[in-house]
């Protein structure tokens, strides 16, 4: 037992230890949307090295269609392009106008970076894995492909099947609006001979005799009341 705990100690020292970069990944979020949705998804990006990152391509799988791209803040540039998604934080020294860091955007080790898009999601549930590739500043790169037990595993989002509630949900709504239609159409049409308005209320037919006929037995009182007096 002594010597167990001689090795297990040391190994779990060593791994607090460790910086968190070094255990980070790409990841999205969410990591799970339902059958043909529209939604905005965040990429994580982590620094490993001792080297900032400085650019982030995202491939998405066959289904996806990346209908809009947010720019992170800063000088970070989002582009649709060929197919993929590619954001830059811009190069050291070009001074270009659309980059308001001279020095350009960089994500530093132990930092993270989010990049945010907008897509809508495959018709078909499973599980779909994103092509990312992360670029740094010495122009090194990290492809973010794997499997998922792998040492660089690709973001996966699971699509999953719209739910019965959901469904009948939607369904319900849509009946509900076309009755709402088919309400405006009728109300506010009296009808004489049942003396009702569509929606179960009294026409203004039948309160006007109800008025005159109220009226009619009161004058009989007073003229009754009068021929007494």
């Amino acid at each position: 037992m002594g010597r167990i705990w001689r090795i297990v100690v040391p190994v779990f020292v060593f791994m607090l230890s460790l910086p968190d970069a070094a255990l980070a990944h790409v990841t999205i979020t969410p990591d799970q949307s339902p059958a043909g949705d529209t939604q905005v998804f965040t990429l994580a990006v982590p620094t490993e090295k001792d080297v900032p990152t400085t650019g982030v391509r995202l491939e998405p799988p066959d289904g996806f269609d990346v209908v809009d791209v947010q720019s992170p803040p800063g000088g970070w540039q989002g582009n649709a392009e060929d197919g993929a998604v590619v954001w830059s934080g811009g190069e050291i020294g070009t001074g270009g106008a659309d980059i308001t860091s001279p020095e350009g955007e960089e994500i530093q080790m132990g930092q993270t970076g989010e990049f945010s898009f907008t897509a809508s999601v495959p018709d078909k549930p499973g599980d779909y894995a994103l092509a990312v590739t992360q670029t740094y500043k010495d122009g090194s790169v990290a492809e973010w492909t794997g499997t998922a037990n792998s040492e660089n595993p690709a973001p996966t989002i699971q699509v999953i099947p719209q739910s019965p509630e959901t469904t009948a949900t939607e369904e319900a709504g849509h009946e509900h609006g076309d009755h709402e239609d088919h309400h405006e159409h009728t109300s506010g049409t009296p009808d004489p001979d049942s003396g009702t308005n569509p929606d179960g209320t009294l026409s203004p037919y039948v309160l006007m005799g109800a008025g005159v006929l109220v009226g009619a037995v009161m004058i009989g009182g007073l003229v009754l009341l009068r021929g007494r007096g």
